[in-house]
């Protein structure tokens, strides 16, 4: 029995070894990623030249799946025995890394994987070849100082043959640059002579090279300098905004330099060839120091001035101390809440404030953290939460700021050991314009929570779930956009205790089979010198007052994949190429499959400079770029005629004026004078601060805001509010940040706390004032209160949202007694999460008087923020008048029993799009990047030009992102919505797309006559063709106006009170009005109602206003309609009139919705006997909280409970050239009280006082009215011109009806004849008035008990009766008496005559 018993387990041992199938494979990879097995080639790496280094790579796998431990797979090798690394196993495999150096010669080696008695072996073959340095060939490509190089280096040298890493020194220094390539450059700053380097390679083997001559520049003597400020003394306005310079020179690329370490060498900024205006700044922070400034002369640098700036002052540093306090308490089983508290008696000067929690980092300026004080004395507490455990013995924690001042604190934790994370899959899939889908799944199979998932860091940026597309609860996978321009060579992994794994390049993620990280071999590095035939389709470029379309053409003697990605960067002065990725900036490359070329399209800015245009081609991946400069003549791209203009607007001066109000109110005008001499203004933006208290005032302006002058040199005003009751605290009011662009998007910068790697001093707005600290600067005049009780908080609530619509509503009110809060400070709600994130949410205000202000603001959460941890709260920058402010950190609100956090935050899954990929008006292929996205997805496309609208399906699919084809060409915006096939309800939000666009002359043969693209102005102006830099403008030559935009006329002040009171300030062009209360009075109120319930047939808008005691009765009910388009002659006769029965509904989101009908336009001999189809698109949103919004360059203010119709509508084929459209709306107003013997109605149309240029309508029952406003001017062919709203009257075709209880009215507004298409955008909102309507108003309609007359009205009239009877009476006797009188008379006459003919 036991002889059976042993028989059968040596049998069953028989089975097992026989069923396990070992099998080995050679998964060595080289630098490519391609797979060579069995057999590698090397060169001799090490210093004698004699021997090579492989690292090899073995896979061995039971194919059977019967073993349980592939990690007990044993490599070894018979005749190179050594040590086999161990890199990743599992259940049935195991790979193995080994690594050999091995002599001259080839080699076999036999690698044998075993487990237990089975085994299995391979041999792989090691050639190690012995260098052959005859064979190695140089190229050296010359840099071209005449076609104005980016780089100073004299040459670029190309090395050919398999030995350039075998490279020990060379003579001259060289930057390795792309594959076996490297520029050079001496230790000469500029090479005026041919010199020779020399390259050593190992085992004493050489090469000589000669570098030609690179750049001689002989001084002329016409050379122009000023100094900004014209002094030795410089004041700095500015952090790192230092003193410049300009040099006027006959040279194109003259050289100069000067004796300050981090100065860059001045750059061109307008004038013409032989008499260019170059700029340059000092930059070092050295208070007593003589700069000279030198230019190159031959081949050795002369002085231009020794004596350039003696004394540079600069400004103080903020700094925290070093030392501060901190307190901890428990949130969550998870996580902790600490709170640091510091005293800072260093004056605060705007700077962010950097802190550090781990590998964490958040920056911030004010009001975060500020919790009482001013800006000379104050304290600052913040609150974050933290994971209570962690896998290193303790957690840090600092706080820095610029000047370089750090305080920290070692925060105790709780010490875990954790398994690590592991990656499931990782792919790396090839988008778009270098842009890759990174897809990794985890697996997080974990025992303890602080196990679970925190994030992946690729490139310094860390990416938590707000990428998980599926599974977050367990093995979560994620989808991430990453742009290839950097190079990414790993990626990190961290848990919640904040061990992090980290995955190389190249290193195993799977291994049934095995599977690398590897990026994309369409993103392999680029071999610039396989770039050949670079033409352009036009050359000799005029640029004048237009950006110029182009295309480039090239060849890639090596294409592999036609896919691969190019850029094409602009790199003249105009371009704004600041040496990092911009991906607007760039224009990307497609293949042509006829000419089998690449090709890219792109622009020529405007007015840039004449002469070589300078350029590189870009392949991603940190690739080298080739570089216009290194090419020959019949490669470059020339520019013949341009009024060159590199240089944003600046200031010409700044006059600030207090004044008074009636309230009275403290108001400070602040007149900015802007001059920009060839380009001409287009848009500003401009923040003042208070240096006291941190106040905050913004101002964007546009062109059209000019009071006086032209673009070219016009005057912009700014009314600041100080205080509504004179109450104010003494201090300076700072021009803090500056931002000019002018209408080719030069653009010039300012800001008083920027880092040093975001300052181009030399674009300073303030150019002109280097001598003038104070210009920036102005001082109110008032009572000078110090008010040291900074506001206080009575009540803070909010409404959590995020399981319906990922937002949370915050409520919260503040008081200050004695001196009042101040006017127009929006404080801030910020949202805290455990990785360092913030939300921030600018409140607006609901009340407001002197002492009390109510606040409301609505946060939207992002995806994921805060998933399985808890967010925190906290409120700061409330401000008193006397100059101190407060907030209100987390620990504050917990302490004082307010609510500060929410956990058990949901993934909120919606379907949405968040950008694409670009596309030209020929149409074609689009990627759509959002999230939710499935097999179930398709996308609609909805054209504005009259094209079939598109249902189309992806191409390709991912989570994130899909690709579509068949986008019809056009030069018109268009809309996408991606929708859901089998449930209609699930949809994204509307998309616009903008596409790029190319519009060719039919005439290649020159660019003389090229057009503009329509995308740009092509409006020409004959201002003089250099700028200036002085006080005053050196034209002579006059421009042209702008075209002249609609304003209001100014208007008496009205109201009883004058403005309402307290409720808005009285101005030159009337009433302005403080937030809520509108009207040309101040007297009316917008109310908060709930939003609307759609009406999914057409876009009316129906609001019902309900009785505050019950929320079922209605009180008032007001309707908005479209009624239809009708075309009108120029005596305003109706042409043609279109009705709109049926429209199309979609929903874009909870507050937005679509709706798209047409019209046919019958045959006739205007349009040639052809019918036509003209769109009309309505886009309704609803605003739930007060929103500023622009439309037309024009700033608008969405009030709380509005509703806004965007209206569009495509070609219109007109009857007559000198006919219009008249689009008809029609509004009302019902009284439901049911009391309707004592009310009235009204109506009220005319011009809004606000400065919003706009045209209003008031409908007025009782003490309710429905208020629109209609802003007179449109996008009409995607220009901004004027239009006007006219009120119709009982000529229209469907007459307005009111009563007492209701009121009606027909707006018309009126678009001249345009070519492609129209948006206009009305808006209107619901108030309450602190005024019924009665029968003193204007066109007022009354019930018939208001019309009833009194009994002394009743007499009066009676006696009126009466008299006029009488008189009546009197003079019909009067009468009847001289009538017979008179004919007695006539009688007796005729009777006499009669007798005398006898």
């Amino acid at each position: 029995m036991k002889f059976i018993l042993f028989f059968i387990i040596i049998f069953y041992l028989i089975s097992y070894i026989n069923c396990i199938k070992l099998e080995l494979t050679d998964i060595t990879y080289n630098d490519l990623g391609v797979s060579t097995p069995y057999q590698h080639n090397r060169n001799p790496d090490d210093l004698t030249g004699v021997a090579c280094s492989f690292y090899l790579m073995f896979y061995a796998v039971d194919i059977e799946d019967t073993i349980n431990s592939g990690e007990a797979i044993n490599f070894t090798s018979q005749n190179y025995p050594g040590p086999f690394l161990h890199q990743l196993s599992n259940k049935t495999a195991k790979i193995t890394q080994y690594d050999i150096s091995i002599p001259i010669g080839s080699t076999i080696l036999d690698v044998i994987a075993q487990y237990e008695n089975a085994q299995t072996s391979i041999n792989v073959t090691l050639n190690c070849h012995e260098n052959d340095f005859s064979k190695i060939t140089v190229k050296v490509f010359k840099n071209s100082i005449d076609f104005r190089p980016l780089f100073p280096y004299p040459a670029l040298v190309k090395l050919q043959g398999p030995f350039y890493n075998n490279i020990r020194s060379i003579s001259a220094v060289g930057i390795p640059y792309g594959i076996s390539s490297f520029l050079v450059f001496t230790t000469q700053p500029y090479l005026i002579d041919s010199f020779n380097i020399t390259i050593e390679f190992i085992n004493s083997n050489a090469l000589n090279i000669t570098i030609p001559q690179f750049f001689e520049y002989n001084i002329n003597n016409d050379i122009i300098l000023n100094r900004f400020p014209n002094q030795t003394q410089f004041y700095e306005m500015g952090r790192y905004y230092s003193p410049l310079y300009t040099i006027s020179s006959s040279g194109d690329l003259p050289i100069y330099r000067t004796n300050s370490v981090n100065s860059v060498n001045p750059k061109a900024i307008y004038g013409s060839p032989n008499n260019y205006t170059f700029i340059g700044s000092v930059t070092e922070p050295d208070s007593n120091k003589k700069f000279f400034l030198q230019t190159l002369n031959g081949n050795k640098f002369e002085n231009i001035t020794t004596n350039l700036f003696t004394t540079i002052n600069v400004l103080p540093f903020y700094r925290i101390p070093l030392l501060a306090d901190f307190t901890y308490s428990t949130s969550t089983d998870l996580s902790t809440m600490f709170t640091a508290y510091y005293d800072s008696s260093s004056k605060y000067d705007f700077s962010t404030i950097k802190y550090t929690l781990k590998e964490y980092n958040l920056k911030l300026a004010w009001p975060f953290g500020f919790e009482n004080g001013n800006n000379n004395a104050h304290k600052l507490i913040v609150s974050f939460p933290f994971s209570n455990y962690s896998s290193q013995y303790y957690d840090t924690f600092s706080v820095s700021v610029i000047s370089g001042s750090v305080l920290g604190e070692l925060i105790p934790v709780n010490l875990v050991t954790t398994n690590p994370l592991k990656i499931l899959s990782f792919e790396i899939i090839y988008l778009y314009d270098f842009n890759v889908l990174v897809k990794v799944k985890i697996n997080s199979n974990v025992s303890y929570k602080y196990e679970e998932f925190s994030y992946i860091d690729i490139l310094g940026e860390k990416f938590g779930y707000d990428k998980c597309v599926s599974n977050e609860d367990q093995n979560p996978s994620f989808e991430i956009l990453v742009n290839s321009w950097n190079l990414f060579e790993k990626i990190e992994i961290s848990d919640l205790s904040g061990y992090i794994i980290t995955y190389d390049m190249g290193s195993f993620v799977d291994i049934n089979p095995p599977k690398r990280l590897m990026h994309p071999l369409v993103m392999a590095e680029n071999d610039i010198f396989s770039i050949e035939n670079v033409t352009f389709l036009y050359n000799n470029l005029n640029v004048i007052d237009k950006n110029v379309p182009n295309v480039m053409s090239f060849n890639y003697s090596d294409v592999t994949n036609t896919r691969k990605p190019f850029g094409l960067y602009i790199l003249d002065e105009t371009s704004g190429f600041l040496n990092k990725y911009d991906e607007k900036s760039v224009f990307f490359s497609k293949w042509n499959p006829i000419k089998k070329m690449y090709e890219i399209e792109f622009f020529v800015g405007a007015n840039s400079r004449e002469g070589v245009l300078p350029w590189m081609l870009m392949g991603g991946n940190n690739n080298a770029g080739l570089i216009n400069s290194f090419l020959p003549h019949s490669c470059q791209l020339f520019i013949n005629q341009s009024k060159f203009d590199a240089y944003g607007p600046i200031f010409t001066n700044i006059t600030k004026t207090s004044s008074y109000g009636l309230k009275p109110e403290l108001l400070v005008d602040w007149e900015f004078h802007i001059r920009d001499e060839v380009n001409g203004f287009e848009r500003g933006y401009i923040e003042i601060r208070g240096d006291f208290d941190s106040s905050l005032y913004r101002f964007t302006f546009t062109n059209a805001n000019l009071r006086q002058g032209d673009i070219y040199n016009g005057v912009y005003i700014y009314t600041q509010i100080i205080s509504l009751n004179n109450v104010c605290n003494i201090q300076n009011y700072t021009i803090t940040n500056v931002e000019l662009y002018d209408r080719f998007g030069n653009s010039a910068k300012f800001s008083t706390i920027s880092e040093r790697v975001d300052v181009d001093p030399t674009r300073n707005p303030f150019i002109l004032f280097g001598d003038d600290p104070n210009i920036n600067k102005f001082q109110t005049d008032c009572n000078d209160t110090v008010d040291d009780y900074p506001p206080k908080l009575l009540s803070f609530s909010f409404e959590n949202r995020m399981e319906t619509t990922q937002s949370i509503l915050f409520s919260f009110s503040a008081q200050c007694i004695d001196s009042g809060i101040k006017f127009a400070q929006y404080p801030i709600v910020y949202a805290t999460s455990s990785q360092f994130k913030t939300v921030q949410c600018i409140s607006y205000i609901d009340f407001y008087n002197t002492t009390y202000a109510l606040y409301s603001c609505h946060m939207d959460i992002p995806f994921g923020f805060g998933y399985k941890n808890e967010i925190l709260f906290s409120v700061y920058g409330f401000i008193n008048n006397g100059g101190y402010f407060s907030g209100f950190s987390t620990e504050y609100l917990k302490t004082n029993s307010f609510p500060y956090s929410i956990s058990n935050i949901p993934l909120y899954r919606k379907l949405s799009v968040e950008k694409t990929s670009s596309i030209t008006n020929k149409g074609g292929d689009l990627w759509i990047i959002g999230r939710e996205f499935d097999i179930n997805s398709w996308v609609f496309v909805l054209y504005t030009d009259g094209k079939p609208n598109d249902s189309l399906y992806p191409k390709e699919l991912h989570s994130t992102a899909i690709l579509v084809s068949g986008i019809k060409p056009t030069i018109h915006p268009f809309t996408i919505q991606v929708r859901h096939i089998t449930n209609g309800t699930l949809a994204s939000n509307n998309y616009r797309v903008d596409p790029l666009i190319f519009i060719y002359p039919e005439d290649s043969s020159s660019t003389s006559s090229t057009s503009s693209s329509s995308t740009s102005s092509s409006s020409s102006s004959s201002s003089s063709s250099s700028s200036s830099l002085s006080s005053s403008s050196s034209s002579n030559e006059t421009t042209p106006s702008p075209t002249s935009l609609p304003t209001n006329a100014p208007q008496k002040c009205k109201g009883n009170p004058i403005c309402g009171g307290l409720n808005g300030y009285c101005s030159s062009s009337g009433c302005v009005c403080y937030s809520p209360w509108v009207g040309e009075d101040c007297l009316s109120k917008v109310i908060i109602v709930p939003q609307p319930s759609t009406n999914t047939s057409q876009p009316s808008t129906e609001i019902p206003i309900f009785d505050d005691n019950n929320s079922e009765s209605i009180m008032f009910k007001s309707l908005i309609s479209i009624v239809s388009l009708r075309e009108l002659d120029f005596n305003d006769k109706q042409v043609n009139q279109y009705k709109f029965d049926k429209w199309t509904y979609s929903k874009l989101n909870e507050t937005t919705n679509q709706y798209f009908t047409n019209i046919t336009i019958q045959p006739s001999a205007s349009n040639n006997f052809k019918s036509s189809i003209t769109n009309i698109t309505a886009t309704l949103q609803w605003f739930n909280k007060e929103t500023n919004i622009t439309f037309a360059n024009e700033q608008l203010q969405m009030k709380p409970s509005s509703i806004k119709y965007t209206i569009e509508i495509s070609q219109y084929k007109f009857s007559n050239a000198l006919n219009k459209l008249q689009l008809v709306m029609s509004a009302s107003l019902t009284s439901f009280k049911g009391d309707d013997n004592n009310i009235c109605s009204f109506n009220k149309f005319g011009e809004t006082t606000n400065g919003d240029d706009s045209e209003y309508i008031k409908i007025q029952v009782d003490d309710h009215s429905l208020y629109g406003r209609f802003i007179k001017r449109a996008f009409i062919d995607s220009k901004i011109r004027s239009i006007s709203n006219v009120q119709l009257d009982s000529s229209f075709e469907n007459p307005s009806s009111s009563s007492s209880t209701s009121s009606q009215l027909f707006i018309g507004i009126e678009i001249p004849i345009y070519n492609d298409n129209v948006i206009i955008d009305p808006d209107f909102s619901v108030l309450i008035d602190s005024k019924a309507a009665s029968n003193s108003d204007d066109n007022s309609i009354c019930s018939s008990s208001i019309s009833k007359l009194s009994k002394t009205q009743l007499a009066g009239i009676i006696i009126g009766s009466t008299l006029f009877g009488l008189i009546v009476i009197v003079a019909i006797t009067y009468y009847v008496i001289n009538k017979r009188k008179n004919t007695k008379m006539i009688n007796r006459i005729q009777n006499k005559l009669k007798k005398v003919n006898k």
